[in-house]
């Protein structure tokens, strides 16, 4: 891998993603990035250093379709170039004018 790969899912079977890539392949690392996975006390800030580190060192990205759609998280999504971008549950994303939509379309990849 060159780039991270992103996988965009709702926030129900984030855990399923993970468990299925330790399942794959053990030494891959996949970073959660979503508020859940995180303890009390921990902010954007802190969401935005995680998401920096899996861009600069990690293989996976996992996020739900809600933080591609935050301002600040997707943001940096949106200016990341990524190997390949996953989206699950695609149906998410048939209204050509939805704002998920168009966030999906801007994700940067060749795949």
């Amino acid at each position: 891998l060159h780039r991270p790969i992103l996988v965009v899912c709702p926030a129900t079977v984030m855990k399923q993603w993970v468990r299925e890539f330790h399942n794959w392949w053990p030494p891959l690392r996949v970073f959660l990035l979503h508020r859940a996975s995180f303890s009390t006390g921990f902010d954007n800030d802190s969401l935005e250093g995680t998401l920096r580190k899996a861009i600069e060192t990690g293989h996976i990205i996992i996020t739900s379709y809600g933080h591609l759609q935050n301002h600040r998280m997707g943001k940096q999504l949106l200016t990341t170039d990524f190997d390949m971008v996953v989206l699950d549950e695609g149906h998410k994303i048939r209204n050509p004018t939805a704002d998920i939509t168009r966030k999906c379309k801007q994700l940067r990849s060749s795949r």
